[in-house]
């Protein structure tokens, strides 16, 4: 007996979402960096803020500005409960829900620094720990106002495990975001950054590299390095646990999994030190590698969770081969176009400095040291190319090349918002590489060839449902 014919529809009405959320984003960034919104709404909202705090923490030794307004928050808050296809009524509600939630956290936030400023902890309170918790905030109530009015019990029925990694992933990503400063002050984590140099050195020596280990530096041919605790912890490590105890499994499969974790961890980061020994036509900069390490290995995981869901537990054999062609292919196509592509952009960027004169054009800025910003369209462009190959083959192209033009159409917006917000110095890594792995992720899901019955890969549905 052959298996009924699978009729395959692109998700549009996802699509429209989609390019409505581009839309209200850009447009509400565009009104909150006006002066006129910023002097006439924002700063006295951010400063009555700071009154209703000084009430909690009398008096306030910090100084209330713009930068305490929370804008990118709300911003990005709105344009998805804006965006979202739902009844208008029910997106303002949603719209005027989670503002009101972020004004409350931001006032808390304000309080909080008020009581801890001159001790150790306002500069990670400030810079970590709040930053992180808004954002975690309004992704969680984003997620939950969508889930509970936008989608069926039969969708629900269908990702248990995708729901259950995603609010795993959210607590324990929380957790992780609020211990880090005080994990990376200890002692214990110095002394393991120690080890970890000495290691990743003599197995470099071992491999005919030069490379030696002085405490927490480590000195290759590319120069001198220092091992600090950031260089050990990763935020890959919560969504590994997240995946060891949310996915279907048996529980000695989970127990193996949690024992698995340190030395793999481990491993790993004495694997991420090997890049700092990189001939340098392979890299520019040493920096560039080792920093985008668990970036580059996130995308290949998800490539080869894709591979797994189209063909099942009973296709290893074939699947490996599957997901290392698509992984192939994708870095290949990322690295024959990343050139020309930079170039394109450069070009597109000083056409938008007519209409927007504080659009960048170049993807390398001083304050970019990790080079996050010059990795991001090329890897976007292939991690993209090897989901789609992974999970779908070579059905519906048409929709694979709109998605290559919808990452296209959001690298214009990226050098825009940068350039807005006073350039890529002022941003963060951190957001710049998750938006580099979940853009492509998003497009994949939301483009999908769909098949009645079929839900999407785990990886992407999750990455939906969260």
């Amino acid at each position: 007996m052959t298996a009924p014919a699978r009729r395959l529809v692109p998700d549009r009405a996802a699509l429209r979402f989609g390019l409505a959320a581009i839309g209200w984003t850009v447009g509400l960034f565009a009104l909150l960096r006006a002066p006129a919104v910023q002097q006439h709404v924002l700063l006295p909202l951010t400063q009555l803020q700071g009154r209703v705090a000084a009430g909690t923490a009398a008096p306030l030794p910090v100084l209330v500005t713009l930068e305490c307004s929370g804008a990118d928050v709300i911003a990005l808050c709105l344009a998805a409960t804006l965006a979202f296809p739902a009844p208008w009524r029910r997106r303002v509600l949603g719209a005027l829900g989670g503002l009101a939630l972020i004004l409350v956290l931001n006032t808390l936030r304000i309080a909080t620094l008020a009581r801890a400023s001159g001790t150790r902890w306002f500069v990670p309170l400030h810079e970590t720990v709040w930053p992180g918790l808004l954002v975690l905030a309004t992704l969680g109530y984003v997620a939950t106002w969508m889930w509970r009015g936008g989608a069926s019990g039969d969708t629900h029925a269908r990702m248990p495990a995708a729901r259950r990694f995603a609010l795993l992933a959210a607590a324990l990503v929380t957790v992780f975001v609020a211990v880090s400063p005080a994990l990376n002050a200890s002692a214990g984590m110095r002394a393991a950054g120690a080890r970890v140099a000495g290691v990743a050195a003599a197995l470099l020596s071992v491999l005919g590299a030069s490379a030696r280990a002085n405490g927490t530096v480590i000195v290759t041919g590319n120069g001198a390095f220092v091992v600090t605790p950031e260089c050990i912890t990763t935020p890959l490590m919560p969504l590994y646990l997240a995946a060891v105890l949310a996915l279907p499994s048996a529980w000695g499969a989970r127990v193996a999994g949690l024992l698995a974790f340190a030395p793999l961890f481990g491993a790993l980061t004495v694997a991420r030190l090997f890049t700092l020994a990189l001939p340098p036509f392979l890299a520019r900069s040493p920096m560039f590698p080792v920093h985008a390490f668990y970036q580059v290995l996130l995308g290949a995981l998800l490539v080869a969770a894709a591979v797994w869901w189209r063909h099942g537990r009973h296709w290893r054999g074939r699947a490996v081969a599957l997901a290392a062609a698509a992984i192939g292919v994708g870095a290949g196509f990322a690295a024959v176009t990343g050139a020309a592509y930079a170039g394109l952009l450069r070009v597109e960027g000083v056409l938008l400095r007519a209409w927007a004169p504080w659009t960048l054009v170049s993807l390398t800025w001083p304050g970019d040291q990790q080079g996050a910003l010059l990795l991001m369209p090329a890897y976007q462009l292939g991690l993209f190319v090897a989901l789609w190959l992974a999970a779908f083959g070579a059905r519906r192209l048409r929709a694979a090349a709109a998605g290559l033009l919808a990452l296209h159409a959001s690298h214009v917006l990226v050098l825009v918002a940068l350039g807005m917000t006073g350039g890529a110095a002022g941003v963060p890594p951190t957001p710049l590489r998750a938006w580099a792995v979940a853009g492509p992720l998003a497009l994949a899901w939301l483009l999908r060839p769909r098949a009645a019955g079929v839900p999407p890969p785990p990886a992407l549905a999750a990455a939906a449902s969260a």
